[in-house]
């Protein structure tokens, strides 16, 4: 069922392409022709102002024009990527500005190896890019044993057999639309191309096979690759950076995918405060991980003086932690 979706959505991009071609095409050079035959006819009208036939057309390119200017800021607006500005004035020109800087601070001109190497063009730098994520996002598959056995000894925090219950609970069709309908229609599309905004406008038509692929996966833990191929875009951590340890990488995910991990979200939610611990402040709603940066510096800031019971500080490098998979 999970491929049959795919495929569906795979035809459906090729026909929009199609369509988009044939019947939208360049937005940028239909609104220059919509303006120069609306200044025609409203020329025409200065010449003839008791034509009737010229009012009326002048009111249907008007209509025109001005769908072709929205249309045109809105597909400005989606490559942007600009969420906070809803209302005012005509903004293709801003966007379009805004469109040009996040090219220019986003192109990787050159970039440092880890062996120090320097690397320079397209093909080579995309090639070192592709090196460094598959050795850090790869799986060596740790072994297990010995694990199992010591982990009561660690672990204090346990749920209880309704919590788990609830966790392990059935799928409802209506949560899994309520999720459909909670996520940011605006965000990144993944690799399908298809944002949430889709799923939403058209939950009459795709709303069942999308039930059905959910479903399914709670069912068997099984998830097809294509619904789980990610795009990866490159955050700079830092101002100009020179090396791949630099950028960050962020997923763009298909929205059929998140969807899942919402749900599994939602039914952790009610025993999270059972399973963490209080310190861990990122994980807590209404709590961030700064209040614990806070803490730090006030237990470390009469740690120089002799005095009070022993203490030790651990400085740990967590990159790992963020950067890799294992």
């Amino acid at each position: 069922m999970q491929y049959k979706l795919c495929s569906k959505l795979c035809n459906l991009k090729k026909a929009l392409k199609t369509l988009n071609n044939d019947k939208v095409g360049d937005l940028k050079i239909k609104s220059i022709e919509a303006k120069d035959a609306l200044d025609d006819c409203q020329r025409l009208i200065d010449l003839q102002p008791i034509d009737s036939n010229l009012s009326i057309r002048e009111k249907e390119l008007i209509s025109y024009y001005t769908s072709t200017l929205k249309a045109e800021e809105d597909l400005l607006r989606k490559k942007s990527r600009i969420q906070w500005l809803k209302a005012g004035d005509r903004n293709s020109s801003y966007f379009f500005k805004a469109i040009n800087g996040k090219c220019n601070r986003s192109k990787i001109h050159s970039i440092t190896g880890d062996d120090g190497s320097f690397i320079e063009g397209d093909i080579l730098v995309k090639n070192e890019a592709i090196r460094h994520f598959q050795t850090i996002l790869g799986c060596s598959m740790p072994t297990r044993h010995g694990i199992d056995s010591t982990l009561s000894n660690i672990i204090d925090k346990v749920i209880y057999n309704d919590q788990g219950d609830l966790m392990g609970r059935k799928v409802t069709n209506e949560e899994i639309r309520e999720v459909c309908f909670s996520l940011n229609p605006n965000k990144a599309p993944g690799p399908d191309g298809f944002n949430t905004h889709f799923f939403k406008i058209t939950w009459d038509i795709v709303g069942k096979d999308v039930i059905s692929d959910v479903q399914k996966f709670f069912r068997s833990g099984l998830l097809l690759k294509e619904l789980n191929a990610t795009i990866l875009a490159l955050v700079p951590k830092v101002p100009n950076p020179s090396k791949m340890k630099d950028l960050r990488p962020v997923s763009c995910c298909n929205s059929l995918y998140k969807i899942i991990p919402k749900i599994i979200a939602n039914m952790i939610k009610p025993c999270l405060l059972d399973i963490i611990s209080p310190s861990q402040s990122s994980f807590a709603a209404g709590k961030s991980i700064g209040d614990n940066i806070l803490l730090v510096q006030e237990l470390l800031r009469n740690y120089h003086k002799d005095f009070g019971c022993p203490k030790l500080a651990l400085k740990v490098d967590l990159v790992k932690a963020f950067n890799m998979v294992d």
